[in-house]
């Protein structure tokens, strides 16, 4: 005898402290005692977090794109005046005055200083860097960013040098010898290069107190081996200036490639 059933009632869903209850079935889990409006809000805030992230991602590109477009800009500006008036009243000016300051008791620091910043003890320092901060944040990144910093600008630091042919100061009144094009200054292309990388890579893990003081002491470091660039009658002052501005143009443009290292790792 066929017994009739008559139409099967819903499942009922229940919530439970290990997830959603279906009939015999557990989909997902939340919190004890949720409810679907609390599961809903709980989405919404990872959403809401992962939004966030995107968006300071976003706003640091964006702001690292504009640093290396204006920084393009007057590095450009800078090329023309080299090539139109190679001799110039501005450059004459400065060269004068860091003769006139030369002391004995300075040149050899001076020379010893300068020399510390050549290719080969950035390369040392990038290392070094890289190693430490790599290990503070443990992350790779690091490595790709300043890696990527310290080959690029130095590569187009020799590029221009050759495409622009500047003759350095007078040979007399050097205290170091060089023999490569004066524009731009390959010392200033790599220190900058150097310091904004790794004040970029260290961003993140530093409070915005300890950033003002990095920052600031990175800025001295870089803005004294231009000087010593000058002391030493190897450059004129466009070609220190020019090769700040490329070093910090490459890097930020190698950074907006590359702006989740400006976030907390989570």
């Amino acid at each position: 005898m066929t017994q009739e059933t008559g139409p099967r009632s819903p499942q009922k869903t229940t919530y439970s402290r290990r997830g959603v209850l279906r009939g015999d079935e557990t989909i997902g889990s939340i919190t004890p005692g949720s409810t679907n409006s609390e599961t809903a809000n709980r989405v919404n805030q990872m959403d809401e977090a992962q939004a966030r992230a995107a968006l300071k991602t976003q706003y640091h590109r964006v702001r690292l794109l504009s640093l290396g477009v204006g920084g393009l800009i007057l590095f450009i500006a800078l090329m023309l005046v080299n090539v139109h008036s190679p001799a110039n009243p501005v450059d004459q000016a400065i060269w004068d005055a860091f003769i006139d300051i030369r002391t004995g008791c300075l040149n050899r620091p001076v020379e010893i200083f300068t020399s510390g910043f050549s290719v080969l003890p950035d390369m040392c320092y990038s290392i070094v860097a890289i190693v430490a901060i790599g290990l503070w944040r443990k992350s790779w990144w690091p490595a790709v960013t300043i890696g990527l910093s310290m080959i690029l600008a130095p590569a187009a630091m020799v590029l221009v040098k050759n495409i622009i042919d500047r003759t350095r100061p007078p040979l007399i009144d050097r205290l170091v010898s060089e023999t490569s094009f004066s524009f731009p200054s390959g010392h200033a292309t790599g220190v900058a290069a150097l310091v904004v990388s790794v004040y970029l890579a260290m961003h993140a893990v530093l409070s915005r107190t300890a950033r003002r003081v990095v920052g600031m002491l990175l800025a001295v470091l870089a803005i004294a081996v231009a000087c010593s660039r000058l002391y030493v009658a190897v450059h004129w002052g466009t070609d220190v200036l020019g090769g700040l501005t490329l070093g910090t143009t490459v890097t930020c443009l190698v950074y907006a490639i590359f702006p989740k290292i400006l976030l907390p790792l989570r």
